[in-house]
C-alpha cells in the first residue's frame, strides 16, 4: 500500500493516495512504519490542500514523538494557510521548531527559508490595525482562524 500510495502521489492523485496510506495505518502497530506513514500522509494531505487531514496526520505524529520535525513542519504550513497575519507569528514559531529538530541538511534549510516567508508576511510596524488596537511588539496574541485558531503566539512586526 506504501509503494502504491507513492506512486499515485507522484502521480498527482492525491486522493486515492491517502486513500491507501490511511488503509496502510490501519493495520501498522511498528512504531517506526506508523510513523513514516503519517509523514507522508500529512505531506500528502497538504499537497491536496486538505488542512484538516494534514493537521491530524501532524498531531498523530507529534503525540507519537514529540521531536518530530516533520510534525511541526505540517503544522507550520497549517498554520500559514489559515488566512490571517496572526497566523504567520504561529507559523514561523512552529517552523522554526521545525528548523531546530531537522538534522543539517536540505529539510532544515528548506524549514529555515520557509520561516523566513511566513516572517515577511508579518505586518509593517506602523500597521493601522494593530496600532488602533494598542497591539504592540511582544504581546501575546491568540490567533483568530484558521488551523491556528486559539495558538498563542508574540505580536512581531517586520
Amino acid at each position: 500500500a506504501i509503494f502504491l500510495a507513492q506512486g499515485l502521489q507522484d502521480k498527482g492523485d492525491f486522493e486515492k493516495a491517502v486513500y491507501y496510506l490511511r488503509e496502510a495505518l490501519k493495520t501498522e502497530t511498528e512504531t517506526d512504519s506508523r510513523v513514516s506513514l503519517l509523514k507522508q500522509l500529512g505531506v500528502v494531505e497538504l499537497a491536496a490542500n486538505n488542512i484538516i487531514g494534514a493537521m491530524q496526520a501532524a498531531r498523530e505524529l507529534r503525540e507519537i514523538d514529540e521531536n518530530n520535525a516533520y510534525a511541526y513542519f505540517i503544522i507550520a504550513n497549517c498554520y500559514a494557510s489559515s488566512g490571517c497575519v496572526e497566523a504567520f507569528w504561529a507559523a514561523y514559531d512552529t517552523m522554526k521548531k521545525a528548523e531546530e529538530l531537522f538534522e543539517e541538511g536540505a529539510e532544515k534549510e528548506q524549514a529555515r527559508q520557509m520561516a523566513s516567508a511566513y516572517a515577511s508576511r508579518w505586518p509593517l510596524s506602523n500597521d493601522e490595525r494593530f496600532f488602533m488596537e494598542g497591539i504592540k511588539a511582544g504581546t501575546v496574541v491568540t490567533v483568530p482562524c484558521g488551523a491556528a485558531a486559539g495558538v498563542r503566539t508574540t505580536v512581531r512586526f517586520r
